[in-house]
């Protein structure tokens, strides 16, 4: 019962915090459990959330990468010195090629898939990075009540082992105790400091994981009590609440839909992508220009150029090499 209240609260708190709601105590929830607003801040400051919430900004620069697309802009240039022996003069030459690769649609819907299901799992791993830290949460609020209410009772056995150590060992001087009596009450005021300094250091240790762990949780001088409340619905409806807000399931399924993606990304990439470029070139010291543009359309491997120069236009089907 405690386990799904505080699962309820954690959930709870996350809704409010996401809405930007200001977080109130929910009435009927159980008071041995931290505040919400504790727990809110507790939950959303974990290392583990901090570090799921910073994988979305992860996988939406992922997600603009993919979008954009593996192709760039090349931009090639060339300069040379010709020398011509019959006008016993050097000259200039210069070309300059543009191109880009143009990724096919297919390949370019399958990359926005990619994209969205990568965020879509980080998201969900939020969500499971608060679940987890609200269990850690949970574990580690109640070893510490445990051990402080363990603390608070035997501090009151050595207290109460202590009055009758007394009170024997005065009877013992009137002669109306026997001296057995009195050691055995001795021995049982030992037994009991022993188990205290015991206790002591169990919700010490308790109190500073916990502390250490959540620094947003204030612990009370002694752990809140209340009564186990009855679950007032059916083991149908908790199953299905648990199978509707199971991120590990989600996230199971999701990895299984990426990896599908992937996949058929894959067999998308045995077509290549054509490309398109862009060439202009001066010869002989400009006495001769040139330029043409050039389409490579895999897979068939065929390159067709087309261009001009300053004496004749051509148009040329060739089939490229590689």
């Amino acid at each position: 019962m405690r386990h799904l209240e505080f699962l309820h609260r954690a959930g709870l708190a996350g809704a409010l915090l996401a809405a930007g709601a200001v977080v109130a105590q929910p009435a009927g929830l159980a008071t041995d459990l931290p505040p919400v607003e504790h727990v809110t801040a507790a939950i959303e400051q974990h290392p583990s959330v901090a570090g799921a919430r910073a994988g979305i900004n992860l996988e939406e620069a992922n997600r603009r990468r993919l979008n954009a697309g593996p192709h760039e802009l090349n931009v090639r240039l060339g300069a040379q010195q010709r020398h011509d022996a019959t006008a016993g003069r050097n000259m200039g030459e210069w070309d300059v090629m543009v191109e880009r690769a143009l990724r096919l649609p297919g390949k370019g819907v399958l990359d926005a898939q990619l994209g969205e299901q990568g965020v879509d799992l980080a998201k969900l791993g939020v969500g499971d990075a608060r679940h987890e830290a609200g269990r850690s949460l949970l574990r580690l609020w109640f070893t510490w009540a445990r051990a402080a209410t363990q603390l608070r009772l035997w501090r009151d056995q050595r207290d109460l082992l202590k009055r009758q150590a007394e009170v024997t060992a005065r009877r013992n001087q009137l002669g109306d105790a026997a001296r057995q009596e009195k050691l055995l009450a001795e021995a049982a005021l030992a037994q009991a400091e022993a188990a205290l300094l015991q206790a002591q250091t169990r919700a010490e240790v308790s109190a500073s994981e916990l502390t250490r762990s959540f620094p947003q949780i204030r612990l009370p001088e002694r752990p809140p009590a209340a009564l186990p409340q009855p679950v007032d619905k059916p083991s149908s409806y908790w199953e299905a609440r648990i199978a509707r807000h199971n991120h590990e399931l989600a996230l199971a399924r999701g990895e299984v839909e990426r990896r599908r993606t992937q996949a058929e990304r894959a067999r998308a990439e045995r077509s290549a992508d054509p490309t398109l470029g862009v060439r202009v070139s001066s010869e002989r010291a400009g006495a001769s220009s040139s330029s043409s543009r050039r389409t490579m359309a895999p897979p068939s491997g065929v390159s067709i150029t087309s261009g001009s120069s300053s004496s004749s236009s051509t148009t040329s089907l060739s089939s490229a090499s590689g």
